[in-house]
């Protein structure tokens, strides 16, 4: 199992691919890139997929927790499929900003006295846009849009904890332009803030360097209580860029619990990490680590739609191909039968007449194998097709369905695209391919969607008759 995530800030872009089985995913490559007015986040994304070759490959975005709202409420303890409903009429009612223009998603921190205590997360559309762009511009395939604190969540739960460590734990991630304060607490986040002020502004020795930090812990603390009445930070983590240990000691001493600090590139990856990571990587490893289940979910309806047509589509053409595999080899099997029968037959005929009939069995036999054949060549024209097609969709063009009309040797393609000049674009690269003798557009139809312009479409792709 591979998993791809990509997080940038202002300054840089991360990027990290994990491999293993669930639940045992760890990192093999991290790649960092600075970011700036002369390297835009859009083209050194797609420089590091074509570099990584991961082209085509799905891929989970992050969304910095200042992007999104937060609220704790309580409703009456219910079925999932009943809580989800009650959410969302909460999310029509209290968010600020219309449900079209919003993603929500929700976690149940707890459940008692018939009660539900549930994180309901928001996310405006246009930020979510602004992560899903670069992603698809890049030639990746969006799977899953998260919240860095739960990258967080994901990262503390790769570790082997220290004594120190008691729960509920407020994990603080010092990065090179914001602090992460997450508190967590069996598995679960249960209260998470990003400050914008990372280790570029920090001044680590002396109270004037710590006395901006203490401050935002001390508001923090307070909103546990006041949110979340009857929990108490007992003990601190601190992680991500160093040096660690100097403001380690500085909560210690003003809060009086225990902290313990933990390097940020261990326990995330498959082997030992040559040289220092210029940011924390905590969040970006993180997430390529976690448990899918403990991630919150902030992908649209429309892009989950999107990567599993894809995906059922790659499928298709999985199958096919094994399909017509397996029928080459039974074709080639008893075609070897039907040769070893006519040797026996001709030597038979030789030494006696009687064995005429077997002759003309084995005969019939092999106008049986040259139909299957025939058969076996026109499905292999069709994958070889399929598979052209799919190769020179580009990633703007959705596809929805293909239809094979055999009698008339002709394929319809129903999809979608941004504009009718593409689908145009799109038409011209079919006719390129080897098998097509002729590519022509059924309809075209522009549409005015929430997430914008599209033009809907049906081609007809006509195949050609290739001698075999």
């Amino acid at each position: 199992m591979r998993r791809v995530v990509v997080e940038w800030t202002h300054s840089s872009l991360r990027l990290a691919v994990a491999e293993g089985t669930p639940g045992r995913l760890r990192v093999r490559t991290l790649q960092v890139e600075p970011l700036g007015m002369e390297t835009p986040i859009g083209r050194t994304l797609e420089r590091l997929v074509k570099k990584l070759g991961l082209k085509g490959a799905p891929a989970m975005g992050v969304i910095p927790r200042d992007q999104v709202i937060s609220r704790l409420i309580k409703f009456p303890a219910a079925q999932p499929e009943d809580l989800a409903k009650m959410v969302e009429l909460y999310g029509k009612a209290q968010l600020p900003y219309p449900k079209e223009q919003a993603v929500v998603d929700h976690q149940v921190l707890e459940r008692r006295e018939g009660l539900s205590t549930v994180a309901v997360v928001a996310c405006r559309r246009d930020a979510i846009d602004r992560v899903v762009g670069p992603l698809k511009s890049a030639g990746l395939v969006v799977q899953r849009l998260t919240v860095s604190s739960w990258g967080v969540l994901g990262w503390y739960m790769a570790q082997t904890r220290p004594a120190q460590v008691v729960e509920p734990v407020l994990i603080v991630n010092r990065d090179e332009e914001r602090v992460d304060l997450v508190l967590v607490s069996g598995e679960r986040v249960l209260f998470s803030r990003s400050v914008g002020s990372g280790a570029k502004e920090e001044v680590v020795e002396g109270a004037e360097g710590f006395d901006p930090l203490a401050q935002e812990l001390d508001r923090s603390l307070s909103t546990v209580r006041k949110e979340l009445p009857g929990t108490e930070v007992r003990s601190f983590l601190l992680t991500g860029m160093e040096p660690l240990a100097p403001w380690a000691e500085s909560i210690e001493r003003r809060f009086g619990l225990p902290v313990a600090h933990v390097p940020a590139i261990q326990g995330v990856f498959l082997r030992p990490l040559i040289g220092a990571v210029p940011v924390s990587p905590v969040v970006v490893c993180g997430t390529a680590c976690a448990d899918a289940g403990q991630l919150l979910n902030l992908t649209p309806p429309e892009v989950v739609v999107q990567a599993r047509q894809r995906q059922r589509l790659r499928d298709a053409v999985l199958i096919g191909s094994l399909a017509l595999g397996a029928l080459s080899l039974g074709a080639g099997l008893v075609a070897l039968q039907v040769a070893q029968q006519r040797q026996l037959a001709a030597h038979f005929d030789e030494v006696i007449d009687t064995l005429e009939p077997v002759t003309r069995q084995v005969r019939a036999e092999q106008s049986a194998v040259e139909l299957v054949s025939g058969v076996v060549w026109q499905r292999h024209q069709l994958a070889s097709l399929l598979a052209g097609i799919l190769r020179l969709t580009p990633t703007p063009v959705a596809l929805e369905a293909l239809t094979f009309e055999q009698s008339k040797r002709q394929l319809l393609l129903r999809g979608r695209a941004p504009s009718t000049e593409q689908v145009l674009a799109y038409l011209k690269v079919l006719e390129q391919l080897d098998g097509v003798s002729e590519v022509r557009l059924q309809h075209s139809t522009r549409r005015s969607t929430p997430s914008g312009e599209r033009a809907d479409f049906e081609l007809v792709v006509q195949q050609s008759h290739a001698a075999r």
